[in-house]
């Protein structure tokens, strides 16, 4: 659509009567100026997921779906995996420093956000909205964390490419307090989830 409009917009210069458009857009219940030469939806869901990450948002109630779909971008563009396997495969976690891989390889994330059907049906029912039922406000801050630390590990400059440069400090940071006895902790409540889940 903006280029579109910027393509009439350039047709009308210089004429009598010149053409102009303002693309707006919905962000938080709020409407704000779409710059539409500067917008990449993919670049926006990670600043959506840092700044949830790093000072919680409004974005509460969607920030599952979005996580979910940064990370079956990034997975199927990166390694033609589905998000149920990126996080399990050997050869993809041989990236990432060794004494990390058991935490991301269990981590919740891959039960929580995996699976269409399970969104699906709770859309149906309209009981509640999936990924904000099943986390906590701090869970989910967690979780958007390690998704960022996760893809950061696995491809640095594919994350600093999309976030500001300031951004790096705060995910070495979130990535150095991750501790290696984290991962032994982490089974446990995967498993209990998963049996919750499919009850």
């Amino acid at each position: 659509m903006g280029k579109g409009l910027k393509e009439i917009e350039e047709c009308f210069k210089g004429k009598a009567n010149a053409a102009s458009y303002l693309v707006m857009q919905l962000v938080d219940r709020k409407v704000i100026e779409l710059k539409c030469t500067d917008y990449n939806e993919y670049s926006r869901s990670l600043e959506r997921i840092f700044a949830y990450a790093d000072k919680g948002s409004d974005d509460s109630l969607t920030i599952g779906n979005t996580m979910r779909r940064v990370l079956e971008a990034f997975a199927a563009f990166s390694y033609k995996k589905d998000i149920g396997h990126i996080s399990t495969n050997d050869p993809i976690l041989s990236i990432i420093p060794e004494n990390l891989r058991e935490y991301f390889k269990n981590l919740m994330y891959k039960l929580v956000l995996h699976g269409e059907s399970h969104y699906f049906d709770r859309i149906k029912g309209m009981n509640d909205y999936g990924f904000s039922a099943l986390l906590s406000d701090s869970e989910k801050k967690r979780t958007a964390r390690d998704i960022l630390c996760f893809i950061y590990l696995l491809n640095k400059q594919h994350v600093l490419a999309h976030l500001s440069p300031s951004a790096e400090n705060g995910i070495k940071t979130w990535i150095d307090s991750i501790s290696p006895s984290a991962s032994a902790k982490e089974a446990p409540e995967a498993e209990e989830f998963a049996a919750v889940k499919s009850a």
